[in-house]
């Protein structure tokens, strides 16, 4: 536990723990309970985490409209960000797709360059352990070790804070935030949920899990390559890959590439030839267009992809468009 005064509770570093290359690295990473709101924090007190911990960026796990809370406690220096997600297994589910794979990437990034991350929601213990729990099991922390750190707020004793006082293992508080209720009335944990998905270990799960919302390889090996100190291998795709078939007339796609592994990004830039002009540009996957939120200003961004892509683009002469002869259907507007 880090002591960073006054009201503060339940602050640690992700670090120490064995991993399968290694250890993970400390000062990287800090875990914890929220910095305004219920907490309040003196000169001293930003002075310790921007200076002493070197905190540089902070990722707010609360939801706004119940906290009221839409900046960060670290003021300037320290960059800032709101993502809301919910209590595990909720996080776990499609609807919080998007939110746990912008906080993964972020992590990622800020890893990657040295940026010493906070993590927090409002007691550091149940939406912050998903992440970490995520953190941790893409460097190959054993599941005992995960459920050491997640119970380690238990230790976070503040008797005047209801969130924490009276946690324990067995507490019905804590169990109510770790269970989903189904539709058929009855409660999954954490872990079984987790259990249930895809993969052959805990560590698996969660690979498959994050390179299905949307995150990629190359962020997943950022993580274990920048935080465990030792010697990481790569993790590599366990997915197959989707086709990219090219119907192109007087057309140039600046991506060469013939197949993309499933759950992954595609981007390319589509150019007509010297001295034509794009007039029909259409984008498939999986057999539905998918044109209108694919293709923008020459420009495919396919972020997540789930099936076969066929790119079909023609362009035509700017000779004959100034002699009026435009082909009768345009798949593109000019000045996209």
């Amino acid at each position: 536990m880090i002591d960073g005064g006054g009201n503060t509770f339940n602050i640690r570093d992700l670090g120490g723990w064995n991993c399968d290359g290694g250890k993970t690295k400390y000062g990287l990473i800090y875990r914890g309970a929220e910095l305004n709101g219920a907490v309040s924090l003196n000169s001293s007190q930003v002075d310790f985490f921007k200076n002493v911990l070197g905190i540089r960026d902070e990722i707010d796990l609360r939801n706004p409209t119940s906290t009221g809370v839409g900046s960060g406690a670290l003021g300037l220096g320290v960059d800032y960000v709101n993502i809301y997600t919910n209590y595990s297994p909720y996080a776990l589910q499609d609807l919080y797709r998007q939110e746990r794979v912008d906080i993964i990437k972020r992590i990622a990034k800020n890893i990657k360059e040295k940026k010493v991350t906070y993590i927090h929601c409002s007691a550091g213990a149940d939406r912050t352990a998903i992440i970490c729990t995520f953190i941790e099991a893409i460097c190959g922390v054993s599941q005992n070790d995960i459920d050491r750190d997640y119970e380690l707020s238990a230790f976070a004793y503040d008797t005047s804070n209801s969130r924490l006082s009276t946690r324990t293992r067995n507490n019905a508080w804590l169990n109510g935030h770790r269970t989903m209720i189904n539709g058929d009335g009855t409660e999954t944990y954490s872990y079984p949920y987790i259990n249930n998905m895809e993969g052959s270990s805990f560590q698996d799960k969660i690979i498959r899990l994050l390179l299905r919302s949307g995150v990629t390889i190359d962020e997943l090996n950022d993580i274990r390559f920048g935080l465990i100190d030792g010697n990481p291998t790569a993790l590599t795709n366990p997915y197959g890959n989707a086709t990219i078939t090219k119907n192109l007339s007087h057309v140039f796609i600046d991506n060469e590439d013939t197949s993309v592994k499933l759950y992954q990004p595609f981007e390319a830039r589509v150019l007509p030839n010297d001295g034509y002009i794009l007039t029909s540009v259409s984008v498939t996957m999986g057999g539905t267009d998918i044109t209108s939120t694919a293709y923008n200003a020459e420009r495919i961004l396919i972020p997540r992809v789930t099936g076969d892509i066929i790119i079909t683009a023609s362009a035509t002469d700017i000779a004959d468009i100034v002699l009026g002869k435009l082909p009768t259907t345009q798949g593109v507007q000019y000045g996209n």
